[in-house]
């Protein structure tokens, strides 16, 4: 189970390196602080999880950040409204033109991660991928209760396309301030400018690249890599692995976290499927469904960025659920998940049985399911963290 590492990723833009030597040119893995950024043009390439949340922080401090959006996206509170039914069908002509919702008190906000991963019914199950797409973008518009168009025109959403999703806290309430002003991609630098996709360019003091990290496997052989598709410039899918794990050309070998996206629940079940196939408890997945399984993400790997969803491996609460049955863990009969329909999926679900101990106790994992289910229910106000 190889352990893998990661290094900052910089695009190789045309002057970057000649914009170096004459700005203070730096990856969010070196950022600490907003003070050393007072008073200063600042900007943040890339607009998802780490640059929106920096542009926000810096903008308290800077003269003006400019923030370089590559995609729209649905920006997020940690907290978010909640209501117990899984069905949200709020249409987007129903929302307000600007974020107040983020601005003042809401009663019974949940976090976001136990609202927006739960158990679907049979009906959401049985969607097409355009149904799901559409009843994403109601579902995420009804969360966000403001129209992204009237904030900033580079923040207008097309309903066609995948929704991706942001976490970030002051993000929109600095571009309303004008303290961060969304800009077009940047193509290039020139001279002291910075080049932007609408033909235009920018004079700035600072500028930092918030796009992401490139995994490295240079531990394995350059044939071993071959073998495995890797390819190290592709950050959405640079292995394509059968549940994100296994590869037909190494039935011995199991990737563990190697998966694009941050829930822990998925790499403790990713754990226990490999020790169990490793320690012939479970069958191995068979080659013929591993080839498949691979050709689909190849091809998926080749697809325009537009196409692609936010993660490879498709929706965590389905992938955790598969992993589960394939690690006989997986706890739910009929009348359990009519009763957990709408309620979060949360790991301890996963400790409720296990095939192979059954009389494993599982009262740690039964309370924390409780708590969970009582806290969702629940009309009180939550403490904020």
């Amino acid at each position: 189970m190889p352990v893998t590492r990661i290094e900052p990723f910089i695009p190789q833009l045309p002057g970057l390196s000649e914009i170096q030597k004459q700005k203070r040119v730096i990856h969010t893995a070196q950022y600490t602080s907003p003070e050393p950024f007072r008073d200063r043009n600042v900007l943040v390439i890339g607009n998802a999880f780490s640059g929106s949340e920096l542009a926000a922080q810096i903008a308290q401090t800077a003269k003006i950040v400019y923030n370089s959006v590559r995609r729209p996206l649905y920006f997020l509170s940690r907290w978010v409204p909640y209501s117990h039914s899984p069905n949200l069908n709020t249409q987007e002509n129903h929302l307000p033109s600007s974020p107040q919702s983020l601005l003042k008190p809401q009663e019974n906000l949940k976090p976001i991660d136990l609202v927006f991963f739960r158990h679907k019914t049979k009906n959401q199950l049985q969607l097409t991928i355009s149904e799901h797409r559409k009843r994403m973008h109601q579902k995420l518009s009804h969360l966000i209760q403001y129209n992204p168009s009237t904030i900033h025109p580079l923040l207008q959403i097309n309903p066609q396309s995948n929704p991706f999703i942001c976490i970030a806290e002051n993000y929109l309430e600095q571009i309303k301030l004008q303290r961060i002003e969304p800009v077009p991609q940047v193509i290039g630098f020139r001279s002291s400018l910075v080049e932007l996709s609408n033909g235009q360019s920018l004079q700035v003091d600072d500028i930092i690249f918030a796009t992401g990290f490139s995994p490295r496997l240079d531990f394995f052989p350059e044939k071993i890599l071959k073998q495995l598709n890797y390819l190290e410039t592709d950050k959405w899918l640079p292995v394509p692995l059968y549940h994100g794990v296994f590869h037909p050309e190494f039935p011995k070998l199991a990737f563990i976290g190697f998966y694009r996206s941050p829930f822990f629940g998925v790499f403790e079940l990713q754990s226990r499927w490999a020790c169990r196939v490793f320690a012939k408890m479970v069958n191995p997945p068979a080659k013929e469904d591993l080839k498949q399984e691979i050709k689909k993400l190849l091809i998926a790997r080749t697809e325009p960025r537009e196409v692609k969803p936010q993660y490879p491996y498709g929706d965590y609460v389905e992938l955790a659920n598969e992993l589960a049955r394939l690690s006989g863990v997986y706890p739910l009969n009929q009348k359990e998940y009519e009763r957990l329909v709408g309620l979060p999926v949360v790991p301890a679900l996963y400790g409720l049985v296990d095939l192979f101990n059954p009389s494993k106790d599982n009262t740690v994992a039964m309370k924390i399911i409780n708590q969970v289910e009582s806290l969702m229910l629940s009309q009180k106000p939550m403490a904020k963290l």
